[in-house]
C-alpha cells in the first residue's frame, strides 16, 4: 500500500442541471477553480441513454474489456468519486462509481462513459490539498488509475 497525507481544502456546492455531462461538468469546475485533486458525493437522477461499466471482461490478449451498461429509462442516482490532476497535461479526471435504481431495480458501476444530468443533480467537491498523486494511464486495465509517487 501507498499514500499520502493531505489536508483539507474549500468545498463547493454545484448543482448540475438537466442534460449537464458529470464528467465534462465537475472537470471543467475543477479546471477553472484549480482544484488539483478532491472527492465528491452525487445525489439526483441520470438521463436515459447513458451508460456506464459494470465490470470487466478478461480477453485473450491480457487486456480488460469493460462490460457497458446503457440506461433505457430516466433514473435515480447516488454516487462518489475523485478528480485528480493527470501528471503529463495536469488535467484533472474523474473516477466515479454509483448506483441508479427505478421501480425497486438498482445497478451499481463506474461512471466513466456518457452521463447525463436528468432534471438535476448536487454535488458536493471538497478540495483536497497535497501533491504527489496523480490519475495515469494504465494500460493493463485501459484506465487512468490512481499514482501515488514516493
Amino acid at each position: 500500500m501507498k499514500f499520502r497525507e493531505m489536508t483539507r481544502g474549500r468545498i463547493f456546492v454545484l448543482k448540475l442541471e438537466n442534460g449537464d455531462s458529470i464528467k465534462q461538468s465537475i472537470e471543467s469546475f475543477a479546471k477553472e477553480h484549480d482544484i488539483m485533486n478532491g472527492y465528491y458525493t452525487l445525489e439526483g437522477n441520470v438521463a436515459a441513454g447513458s451508460s456506464f461499466v459494470v465490470g470487466l471482461c478478461d480477453t485473450n490478449n491480457g487486456h480488460h474489456e469493460p462490460i457497458i451498461y446503457k440506461l433505457e429509462n430516466n433514473c435515480e442516482f447516488f454516487g462518489l468519486g475523485t478528480v485528480i490532476r493527470d501528471s503529463i497535461g495536469g488535467e484533472p479526471i474523474i473516477h466515479m462509481h454509483g448506483s441508479v435504481g427505478r421501480n425497486g431495480q438498482a445497478v451499481t458501476g463506474c461512471f466513466r462513459e456518457s452521463v447525463k444530468v436528468w432534471l438535476s443533480m448536487e454535488v458536493i467537491l471538497e478540495e483536497i490539498i497535497g501533491d504527489k498523486v496523480s490519475r495515469d494511464y494504465d494500460p493493463v486495465y485501459g484506465v487512468r488509475s490512481l499514482e501515488i509517487q514516493e
